[in-house]
């Protein structure tokens, strides 16, 4: 177990850290870092963004997925030995002993769910420790006894916004789960596109992934869950995250190329399909959370008391605060969704002129 400790002595301190960097799974945490940060910024509605409380929300949860992703690597230390991908990780390439990582995954816990707990509310901090015993107990030990643990995994990627979402406003409101739904939907065709492109390397690891286990339904998994993505701009729209329609457009196009790159892939199962749906779907995400940015309601909460943003660490205060800038976000110019659901809602038929209520009509007769 320990016998890399002597390996260990001759990193310099760059090389450490890009040891534990990599230990901790940093360039999958970027995205965890992305998710988190919009989960925040839209939860946070028209209040005016705290870059401090933005800042440690992100921060813990990002040391809650460095803790599962260290946890990841000391269970299978052996398997990944045995992948070209991952045979060069700190663990099996003997940079780190198995207790040097074990306790930098300790601390790293305990860092981000304290960091939670304390900057942002104790739900957010139970979603941290949530998700490292998802991806570290439950995901972990099921990649090689079941092909269901992709999905287990995708429940683990969508849990990132929600934190961020419940750091800004201290509950799950539908917002949230608009973000993780559409964070879950967007794992299933980019790592069935990847398991699909690895599958040998799957297979000799001993991993029980579709791609090896119902090799035949790999595409159309991936083909259902982008369709997933389609309603995506609508929810948003229909929840009051944004304010302009050019989300519904923009994101339609986007899940519209996703759709069409599983089409191809379904219809031709080759690897150099399978690499284009992988690569379009890195391409979605971060072009999905910008436009969420973007199009974000406006800061029409300003006029409203921020004495409680002024310190990082939550209150009452800083929820209700949030709340009044949702309910100040609905002022917003109506979007594309809403404009219709109205326009049917309220009138006898989508054709016929709106009725004006007799007291009305009473009261404008008097005036004339």
């Amino acid at each position: 177990g320990d016998a890399a400790a002597s390996p260990r002595a001759q990193l310099s301190g760059p090389e450490l850290v890009r040891a534990y960097m990599e230990l901790s799974k940093a360039k999958l945490n970027a995205l965890v870092v992305i998710t988190s940060g919009v989960g925040y910024i839209m939860g946070s509605g028209g209040v005016p963004l705290n870059l401090t409380h933005l800042f440690l929300s992100t921060a813990g949860t990002a040391a809650c997925a460095g803790a599962a992703g260290a946890l990841n690597q000391i269970y299978e230390v052996e398997n990944d030995a045995l992948m070209k991908r991952t045979r060069k990780r700190p663990l099996p390439a003997g940079l780190i002993p198995r207790s040097h990582a074990l306790a930098f995954a300790a601390v790293a816990a305990a860092t981000g769910t304290t960091t939670l707990a304390l900057a942002c509310n104790p739900l957010a901090a139970a979603l941290g420790a949530l998700n490292i015993v998802l991806y570290a107990g439950i995901y972990t030990p099921l990649k090689q006894r079941s092909h269901w643990n992709t999905w287990i995994g995708a429940i683990v990627g969508a849990v990132p916004p929600v934190i961020g979402w419940v750091c800004a406003t201290g509950a799950i409101d539908p917002g949230a789960l608009v973000l993780g739904g559409a964070l879950f939907a967007w794992q299933m065709p980019h790592f069935m596109a990847l398991a699909w492109m690895y599958r040998q390397d799957y297979e000799a690891a001993g991993y029980r992934m579709l791609s090896m286990t119902k090799p035949q339904n790999v595409p159309l998994v991936a083909l259902r869950h982008s369709l997933y993505l389609a309603p995506v701009g609508l929810l948003a729209a229909h929840f009051n995250m944004t304010q302009s329609p050019w989300f519904e457009i923009e994101s339609t196009v986007l899940s519209a190329y996703i759709v069409y790159l599983a089409v191809k892939f379904y219809r031709n199962k080759t690897n150099a399909n399978a690499r284009r749906l992988f690569l379009g779907s890195l391409a979605y995400l971060p072009l999905l959370m910008g436009f969420l940015v973007i199009h974000r309601k406006s800061d029409a909460g300003a006029d409203l008391e921020t004495e409680a943003l002024s310190s990082p660490l939550p209150s009452t205060q800083r929820v209700e605060s949030g709340s009044a800038a949702h309910d100040a976000g609905a002022r917003a110019p109506p979007c594309l969704f809403t404009r219709a659901r109205d326009a049917l809602a309220d009138a006898p038929f989508p054709l016929l002129p709106m009725p004006v209520p007799s007291s009305e009509r009473r009261s404008s007769q008097s005036k004339e």
